[in-house]
């Protein structure tokens, strides 16, 4: 967030910051839960692209939104037992994700909703 309070000069809005930290907490929340299951895979590069591209949907206002909800989907080695623990928990942080980002854009104030996609748009291509 430095670099877009930086870049804004910091004249950004209580309701911006406030909707920023909410978003990368809920990131920092999915990465948190990565590495908890990191031996299922679920700290690969597979799942983190899979959440980056769920993003990007939302972001680019598809209406088709599949989140995974098994192994399979979320590319994690279905032979280790407990990989379906480590979906279902993938799943749901990945939904805690996407809720957070669609809840700071349904704002009525749009330049409160660009921040949030400025900030994602930069946190994913740093």
């Amino acid at each position: 967030m430095s670099y877009l309070f930086y870049k804004t000069k910091g004249k950004m809005s209580e309701t911006e910051i406030k909707n920023i930290n909410a978003v990368s907490k809920s990131i920092k929340d999915f990465e948190a839960v990565q590495v908890q299951y990191s031996k299922f895979g679920a700290n690969d590069s597979e799942v983190t692209c899979i959440l980056h591209e769920l993003i990007e949907i939302l972001l680019s206002n598809k209406d088709e939104m599949n989140i995974p909800s098994n192994s399979d989907e979320w590319a994690l080695y279905r032979e280790v037992e407990g990989v379906d623990t480590a979906a279902s928990a993938l799943t749901e942080a990945a939904r805690h994700v996407i809720n957070i980002i669609e809840d700071t854009m349904n704002t009525e104030n749009g330049a409160d909703a660009e921040a949030v996609v400025t900030y994602l748009r930069e946190y994913f291509t740093d």
